[in-house]
């Protein structure tokens, strides 16, 4: 990723990056309440879990508006479930139930 572009203002971002950015975020979260959990931080766990929900709150209020957008599109293999017939993932959008307008898995995915 070039310079200029991880330095791009957020409204020159597109909506479902930056929901992806979110979901990556809430992935560190969870790696860093199991070591809260493991040295007995209960307390600190439960908010760091709490802001956690909050981040994917987030990402999916930022999906519904690239949606309405039309930035975004739900999967025609899935039809939005993100889940193939067999119970996995879907290949086709990476198991988010969501592609580009083109069709393609979403970046990050």
């Amino acid at each position: 990723m070039s310079p200029r572009r991880l330095n791009a203002r957020p409204d020159e971002v597109p909506l479902y990056t930056r929901a992806q950015r979110l979901e990556g975020a809430a992935m560190f979260i969870d790696l860093a309440c199991e070591e809260l959990e493991r040295g007995g931080e209960h307390i600190l766990m439960n908010s760091a879990y709490g802001l956690r929900n909050e981040v994917l709150a987030w990402r999916f209020r930022l999906l519904d508006e690239a949606k309405a957008r039309g930035e975004v599109r739900q999967c025609d293999a899935c039809g939005g479930s993100g889940k193939a017939p067999n119970g996995w993932a879907c290949k086709a959008c990476a198991g988010v139930g969501l592609v580009s307008r083109d069709g393609l898995r979403l970046p990050g995915e």
